[in-house]
């Protein structure tokens, strides 16, 4: 007698021929379907990313965290624009005087020349370089990078000079955010024939971001450049902003030096006191900003008394030399 199969093994077997069909069938080409479009929350440590459509933050570090209203927008906190000139010199400008210890070197091919005076607290830069200079820098240090640099140049008809901050691969320096130069004089010194960029700067400034402090006890080691041509400089592309006197763009140098000024070498001490345009920090008046050009050039600060009194004594000698002939003819 041959056994009934029970309900529970009828019940497998239907289920294992119900599958079969299931198996062998043909896969479709379906294509998966699309994620849902809302973003879920996180962080992209990346810059210069679009917000997405959704919203989103921008952190300080700039992290962007996906999420948020969709009205909401926020600017990349790494802007082109440049940051703003949050504080200009408190100091005031020394007079210079013949006790004032000072220093002159040049480079080697004699393109570059700078005296350096110290007053103190204050120290003068007077920096001379040929006539075709459309702006002329000066910057502490051995290198572009991380060198404290002012540079010279005219604008709106003013002698103007802007502290900035030298950095890597060739670029054009930076603007500080706190300018820490006053200047002097500056523009073509009809005297000598050279373009001269003076000004005044703290030796200690208090600026920790970019600024150098100057140990005048110690040899000074300057980088120096300049700009020729009507095209090395654009006062006028950054008139828009705040204080654009001290944004004008520059294109590349025509030349650049090094050099060592020390203050302690006889022959630099020597050299500064013969130079004519070593005295370039005239007693400070309304107009000690403007430029040296023409007569003024060779009439400014000391230069003016020296002038002044070559003029007058031509005119005695003529008064003179007029007098005694008058008496010679009535006699």
């Amino acid at each position: 007698m041959v056994a009934s199969p029970s309900f529970g093994a009828l019940a497998c077997l239907l289920s294992l021929l119900l599958a079969v069909p299931s198996a062998l069938a043909i896969p479709q080409n379906n294509p998966a379907p699309s994620p849902s479009p809302t973003a879920k929350s996180g962080t992209i440590s990346a810059t210069n990313l679009p917000l997405p459509n959704g919203g989103g933050t921008v952190t300080a570090n700039g992290t962007i965290s996906v999420g948020g209203s969709k009205n909401s927008t926020t600017t990349p906190t790494n802007s082109t624009s440049p940051p703003p000139i949050t504080a200009l010199p408190t100091f005031s400008l020394t007079p210079d005087t013949p006790t004032a210890k000072r220093a002159r070197a040049c480079t080697a091919d004699s393109t570059f020349c700078v005296t350096l005076i110290d007053h103190g607290t204050v120290v003068t830069f007077a920096i001379d370089a040929p006539a075709d200079a459309k702006w002329l820098a000066c910057g502490l240090g051995t290198k572009m990078d991380g060198a404290d640099i002012v540079a010279g140049y005219m604008y709106d008809g003013k002698f103007v000079v802007s502290d900035r901050k030298g950095v890597p691969d060739h670029k054009p320096p930076t603007v500080d955010a706190k300018q820490d130069a006053l200047p002097v004089r500056g523009g073509m010194d009809a005297a000598s024939g050279r373009w001269v960029s003076s000004y005044q700067r703290m030796k200690s400034t208090g600026d920790k971001d970019g600024d150098l402090e100057l140990d005048t006890g110690k040899p000074v080691s300057l980088i120096v450049a300049y700009g020729a041509g009507d095209a090395a400089i654009d006062v006028a592309a950054n008139k828009g902003l705040d204080h654009p006197e001290f944004r004008a763009k520059f294109t590349k140098h025509k030349a650049y030096g090094k050099l060592v000024v020390d203050l302690n070498d006889p022959k630099q001490v020597a050299a500064a006191s013969a130079s004519a345009t070593s005295a370039a920090a005239p007693t400070p008046t309304a107009g000690a900003g403007a430029a040296a050009t023409g007569d003024a050039a060779a009439k400014t600060g000391s230069g003016a008394v020296s002038a002044w009194r070559a003029d007058a004594a031509r005119a005695v000698v003529v008064t003179v030399a007029g007098v005694a002939g008058a008496m010679a003819l009535v006699l």
